[in-house]
């Protein structure tokens, strides 16, 4: 069995540098709170097990996630801090990547601050244009 290390197996380094690519442009777009971009990182045939949120698959999993991410920006102004631990590679266009989320909040309202941290695990497939989330799951950290 192949050593699954910190860097990972067998991931070709330029499958690695676009999915960390891709999780940049995700913080980015989080923190600029474009969310559509925010949503363009989940392929349209996702399936995912969020804690705190109902299983979901596909258009639903979407309408899920827009939900609760446009009720977060409009609450908060926030950032995300992603590292990760492991981007194993499954094929030459899946790869598997286990990692932590920080999401630093600012209540709008009231200023107060607030981090949540998540451990997260995720398949990502190569689609015609880029690298997308396609099986989530997510625990508190």
């Amino acid at each position: 069995m192949p050593d699954l290390g910190a860097k990972g197996c067998c991931v070709s380094a330029q499958a690695e540098q676009e999915v960390r690519h891709a999780l940049a442009d995700f913080a980015a777009a989080y923190r600029a709170q474009d969310l559509e971009a925010v949503l363009d990182a989940w392929s349209g045939q996702v399936a995912e097990i969020q804690h705190g949120l109902p299983k979901a698959e596909g258009a639903a999993a979407r309408e899920v996630r827009r939900a609760t991410i446009s009720a977060t920006f409009e609450r908060f102004e926030g950032e995300l801090a992603i590292s990760l631990d492991q981007v194993v590679s499954l094929s030459s266009d899946w790869v598997l990547v286990r990692g932590e989320l920080e999401v630093r909040l600012r209540e709008r309202e009231s200023g107060e601050r607030s981090t949540r941290g998540k451990r997260f695990l995720e398949v990502w497939g190569r689609e015609a244009d880029r690298w997308r989330i396609r099986f989530g799951m997510t625990n508190t950290a």
